[in-house]
């Protein structure tokens, strides 16, 4: 049943699971004492995705499970970690109707304001399961949405014990867009095989995204998502500029990527977890995947480009070039000052190697290993 029993003067009544509009006004000149909020409901009673049983005519009315449903960013807002609620549907007899129960009260945890709130017997016109609109001007310095109303749902009634004649009112927030059916491609369907097709869950995204910047190269780094069986693989974009690319240069799961490009090269990047659905693998491409949202890398708040590093004509760090940093192609006859030459060259009368970028080459008192080839010329004394 998607909905409340609740008992109140004497009676059992059902409140369906719809949105109700508010029944009444609550101001300050309400208000009959200190009153309590809290934004957000603790762990033990938090859930992110729920899972449950319901009546399946389809195997004989016995109790079935349906796949566990959770919605867009309900995941992400518990930083990554999958917190489930199991129900017991017993008087639902229709798949759908119970993932469409189970994406709906998923939808409603993002209700998690709080408020304990003594009022006077203006409170005695509601009941638990009503709706109230609260109007108080300290609520400006919480959210701004708030002023000058915001709609709560009675969950708590009873005569306050401070004998001043009030009565003290649970409440928590309500929103009606909390309440709408899902969409039509949010449930998970099963095929003429019997394969269950999934509308897969929100997958939380990677944090701590940094760019730098090294010679001919950009290092990549990041934190991925905290509940490894939320997410599969990272997906890594470059683009020249602000817009997003389609397909991604990378696709692996680590948490760095070194971007090989040429020094000068300005890039702007985006990196995202990707999930596949049940049977499916990585090999599957872009399609029939559920992903988080894109993180660009940012610089104070702002999209940002980074530059890989040119090597220069400036002194570089002893050790800092080895193949790993140079791209192939790049180094060129351009790229060549005047020669290269060994670290103990200094003039032709000592030990060493120097190779000019005119072509000429010597070598003193060198030990070269293996053959050597040659047309004309003399070497070692012999033409």
């Amino acid at each position: 049943m998607n909905g409340d029993l609740i008992y109140s003067q004497g009676k059992y009544i059902i409140k369906a699971g719809i949105h109700e509009a508010s029944s009444l006004d609550i101001t300050e000149d309400d208000i009959a004492g200190e009153f309590t909020v809290k934004t957000s409901i603790p762990r033990a009673d938090r859930f992110n995705t729920i899972k449950g049983m319901f009546i399946d005519p389809e195997s004989k009315y016995k109790m079935t499970e349906f796949s566990p449903r959770t919605v867009s960013g309900a995941v992400a807002r518990d930083n990554g970690e999958v917190l489930e609620e199991e129900i017991k549907l017993t008087f639902t007899s229709d798949r759908y109707v119970a993932q469409r129960i189970a994406i709906k009260k998923v939808n409603q945890s993002f209700l998690q304001t709080t408020l304990s709130l003594p009022v006077n017997l203006k409170g005695m016109k509601v009941a638990v399961g009503d709706r109230i609109t609260l109007a108080l001007n300290d609520f400006a310095t919480i959210d701004a949405d708030w002023n000058p109303s915001k709609e709560f749902k009675v969950i708590g009634w009873s005569f306050s014990e401070s004998g001043n004649g009030a009565i003290d009112l649970s409440l928590i927030e309500d929103d009606e867009d909390r309440y709408a059916d899902p969409a039509e491609g949010d449930y998970n369907q099963i095929s003429n095989t019997g394969v269950i097709i999934s509308s897969l869950a929100q997958v939380p995204s990677p944090k701590d995204f940094t760019a730098t910047a090294g010679y001919n190269s950009v290092n990549l780094a990041w934190t991925n998502p905290t509940n490894i069986g939320t997410w599969e693989q990272i997906w890594i974009y470059a683009s020249d500029t602000t817009t997003p690319p389609t397909t991604p240069i990378e696709k692996f799961r680590g948490t760095s990527f070194t971007h090989q490009i040429a020094g000068g090269t300005a890039k702007y990047y985006w990196i995202q977890a990707v999930k596949y659905p049940l049977g499916s693998t990585p090999a599957s491409g872009a399609t029939n995947t559920s992903k988080s949202a894109l993180v660009p890398f940012e610089i104070n708040g702002s999209i940002a480009a980074v530059t890989a590093l040119k090597i220069a004509n400036a002194v570089m760090a002893d050790d800092s070039i080895n193949t790993d940093q140079i791209v192939d192609s790049s180094i060129g006859i351009k790229q060549i000052k005047a020669a290269l030459q060994s670290s103990n060259w200094d003039v032709q009368a000592q030990t060493g190697w120097r190779i000019e970028k005119s072509g000429d080459t010597t070598f003193n008192n060198t030990v070269i290993r293996g053959n050597i080839s040659a047309a004309t010329g003399t070497v070692g004394g012999f033409t």
